[in-house]
């Protein structure tokens, strides 16, 4: 998972893309969900989430997503304040060519709405 990780970092645009896609297939599974947060995934995409370009917030938020559905990530979650960055920050939602389309609603939006609750407790 690190090269990925790393490609989250790279001036390509489109590799940046990718990386960000495959974190998100990859944290799909509640294995790697753990191994990309303790790899330090989670920063990189969420400095994904403030780019002007909606497939990178897109490939991002979806990996973000994965990410939160397990319990031991979201203590993390919280403190690197993913939660406020995505009520202030401003989303473009548009699917990537390389991927199904993402829909915010209501997974996405329901398991962060649950973590905002949690934010005030950790």
């Amino acid at each position: 998972m690190q090269p990925l990780i790393q490609m989250l970092n790279n001036s390509d645009a489109a590799l940046r893309e990718m990386a960000a896609f495959a974190l998100g297939r990859l944290a799909q599974n509640p294995d790697n969900q753990v191994g990309i947060c303790h790899a330090d995934g989670l920063r990189p995409l969420l400095d994904l989430l403030d780019s002007n370009a909606g497939n990178l917030q897109h490939n991002a938020a979806f990996a973000l997503y994965g990410l939160a559905d397990n319990e031991d990530n979201v203590p993390d979650i919280i403190k690197e304040g993913t939660v406020q960055r995505l009520k202030d920050g401003e989303l473009i939602v548009q699917a990537s060519k390389a991927s199904s389309p993402l829909q915010l609603e209501p997974g996405c939006c329901t398991c962060f709405l649950g973590l905002s609750a949690l934010e005030t407790e950790i």
